[in-house]
């Protein structure tokens, strides 16, 4: 059977070379086989310029700001609110600017794996404990994991600030960012270019790795490193793609013969290739990196494959993600959070607290290495649909050749 490597303690801080620069963030959007061009998306460090708001829209932005303002007004006397989102101090800190500005306490569960998350929920809810007002990570576990268990609201009734809803302020306008099929339940705010292989360079020079079709190479059997794919995540969105370029036998092969080593703990890949020990890994989460560099570790040689193989890079929308539990213990702030996390105010504390690129194109962008590329081409794989044919085939793939 294949095990899993036990979690090692912290890295210590190297006495030299210490880095705090940004790095390229990823985790996984889900699923499928669509190709578009992202042409107009760009994102701007300022937005262009508005006509004149008529007067029509003026009491509507009035309206607007006035059921905010009672909502403020109700989720501060419920005084609480818990969320679920990823592990990671960035998340901690974004929801710690939340409590700051609102004065109301926050709560956060910040689960590793899909599996482990609903298997938490459905069984506090199995025993009547409604514990959790929103969900804040992948799409994947919301129309994959509890939509499908009637634990979600729809979101736009709690949306009431006019510039959430302003179409002129998303990539793909607002009704971009539906991620479920009926376009109701799950909604995605991060877009960005996720590169799919990492590889510490004071390790692998790049003569001797610099593709992602060499990790078909006997000489990497077991020394590349990755999330584990059968549990759901970055990792199995990266499969998913390689599923639709490269084809089942070719992924059947690379997970069955190369013997990628696995983990669930994503700090413990990022200890690993930074160490050396695996220089090659998949799913490198960002945040974690990010908070290795916050410490003063020296992160600026593990580097991304890049080039114009489709295989090194996928639109991701990472964990930017978010839902609203039905039956939720503090409903208005849980309106009052989702309003201020796509606010403009609210989506540029996220992408600076996180490192990933927003769709509000009044945010600036976050991480320039991660940003789309207007003129290249991605899969995209966040839809429902797709994740339905495309992502349970390749957890069943990996749960077949990952023994």
């Amino acid at each position: 059977m294949r095990r899993l490597a036990k979690a090692q303690p912290s890295l210590s801080q190297p006495a030299a070379a210490r880095s705090r620069a940004p790095f390229a963030r990823r985790c996984g959007s889900a699923l499928g086989g669509l190709l578009l061009i992202l042409a107009a998306c760009g994102q701007a460090a300022a937005p262009a310029a508005q006509p004149a708001v008529s007067p029509a829209g003026a009491a509507s932005a009035a309206s607007g700001q006035t059921e905010f303002d009672r909502i403020v007004a109700a989720a501060k006397k419920e005084g609480k609110l818990a969320v679920i989102t990823q592990p990671g101090n960035p998340y901690r800190q974004l929801m710690d600017d939340f409590q700051n500005k609102y004065g109301i306490t926050v709560e956060v569960y910040a689960g590793n794996t899909q599996d482990e998350i609903i298997s938490k929920v459905v069984t506090e809810r199995q025993a009547g404990q409604f514990n959790w007002d929103v969900l804040m990570r992948n799409a994947t576990q919301m129309y994959g994991g509890f939509k499908p268990l009637g634990d979600l609201d729809p979101i736009r009734p709690a949306l009431v600030l006019p510039e959430v809803l302003d179409d002129s302020k998303w990539i793909g306008g607002f009704d971009g960012g539906w991620a479920d099929s009926e376009k109701s339940l799950a909604y995605t705010f991060v877009a960005y270019q996720d590169h799919t292989v990492w590889v510490n360079r004071n390790v692998l020079s790049e003569a001797q790795f610099n593709s992602v079709d060499q990790l078909w190479d006997p000489q990497w059997k077991g020394k590349w490193a990755t999330q584990d794919i059968r549990t759901g995540g970055n990792a199995t969105t990266t499969i998913v793609e390689w599923l639709a370029l490269k084809g089942e036998d070719r992924v059947r092969a690379l997970l069955r013969d190369q013997q990628p080593v696995l983990t669930q703990d994503r700090r413990q890949l990022a200890q690993w290739i930074l160490r050396g020990q695996y220089p090659i890994a998949l799913a490198v989460d960002g945040p974690t990196m990010l908070d290795f560099a916050g410490q003063g570790l020296d992160t600026s040689a593990v580097k991304p494959l890049v080039g114009d193989d489709p295989l090194t890079v996928k639109l991701s929308h990472g964990p930017g993600s978010v839902a609203l539990f039905n039956k939720a213990p503090h409903p208005n702030a849980a309106k009052l959070l989702l309003n201020w996390l796509l606010s403009r105010e609210g989506a540029a504390d996220f992408a600076q607290r996180t490192g990933y690129n927003v769709r509000r194109l009044d945010v600036p962008v976050a991480n320039a290495e991660s940003a789309l590329d207007l003129k290249r081409k991605y899969l995209d794989t966040d839809d429902e649909q797709s994740y339905n044919t495309y992502y349970k085939k390749a957890i069943d793939i990996a749960k077949q050749e990952l023994k």
